[in-house]
């Protein structure tokens, strides 16, 4: 291969480009001594406004890094998502989403949960909750981990409660095809390699404050009122005032509202012959 080539299969400053310059991906010297672009820190995934709670983060695993680095900027499948399986529940309102979050503060597995904000998800539903599954390819044991969250779950929330059982991320999914399908070839073995030999996580550890969480509660509630969950209701005293909203007033009904300062018919005729609306009748204009 020739010199231009391979740097160009090398190169990959145009992809990380945006990244670097918004400050999320710093060259930094780590433990070792070694220069390896850090990414991170955050307290909520890299999102400012993320829409997930934490009971507790999966420590062996640095999803920043192989999914928003390794796959979406070099479309790659990294070995580790291979074997990493998740627990998905699906809340079907802003109540059972509360309950799956009480859930899992008290079971303080590595999980979260939250409302579904993207775009391409939304269809499976408006609110999610995530429990990771220790890395193992073994698909059995992975089983095993989901029938005890399941089983948890149906017995604190509810019996019909939707829980299933799937492998690697959405977006991963979304790109390769069903995950069962997925391979893994030399030349994406040699890459993933070549950008381990670069990147590397400084914030491995998830931690929200409380003061966070209220914030992310408060997306959560607004976002049910917006898709009218009827639920958010048990959470709000003055609804929909609370979300600077009012009730319309109607007039067609049997009862008709008494109105504290009609409209007199002489000064609407006063406000149309005025200097500034000559030559206009009923929002046509005339000539004058």
């Amino acid at each position: 291969m020739a010199l231009y080539e391979d740097l160009k299969r090398r190169d990959i400053v145009p992809r990380i480009y945006e990244e670097l310059n918004a400050g999320r991906l710093e060259l930094r010297r780590n433990a070792e001594g070694i220069y390896k672009l850090m990414v991170g820190p955050s307290l909520v995934e890299g999102e400012p406004e993320s829409p997930w709670i934490f009971a507790r983060g999966a420590m062996d695993r640095v999803c920043l890094k192989w999914l928003r680095i390794y796959h979406m900027m070099f479309k790659l499948l990294p070995r580790p998502c291979f074997s990493c399986f998740k627990v998905v529940g699906k809340p079907r309102t802003l109540e059972e989403l509360f309950k799956v979050f009480e859930v899992q503060q008290e079971e303080m597995l590595p999980a979260k949960c939250g409302i579904e904000r993207r775009d391409y998800n939304k269809f499976r539903g408006a609110y999610a909750g995530f429990w990771y599954c220790p890395l193992d390819p073994d698909v059995n044991k992975a089983r095993d981990y989901y029938k005890g969250v399941a089983e948890s779950l149906k017995k604190k929330i509810s019996p019909d409660f939707p829980v299933i059982l799937k492998r690697g991320c959405t977006e991963m999914e979304n790109w390769a095809g069903p995950s069962n399908t997925w391979k893994r070839t030399k030349e994406t073995d040699e890459l993933e390699d070549y950008l381990d030999s670069i990147f590397e996580i400084y914030a491995d550890e998830i931690w929200q404050p409380s003061w966070y969480m209220d914030h992310v509660k408060v997306l959560w509630i607004e976002y049910a009122f917006e898709n009218r969950d009827p639920t958010v209701r048990k959470y709000v005293d003055h609804y929909p005032h609370s979300f600077n909203q009012e009730n319309t007033t109607t007039y067609h009904g049997d009862v008709v509202p008494d109105i504290g300062c009609p409209g007199k018919m002489e000064e609407i005729k006063d406000y149309l012959r005025a200097p500034t609306r000559q030559g206009i009748k009923y929002g046509k204009a005339t000539k004058a």
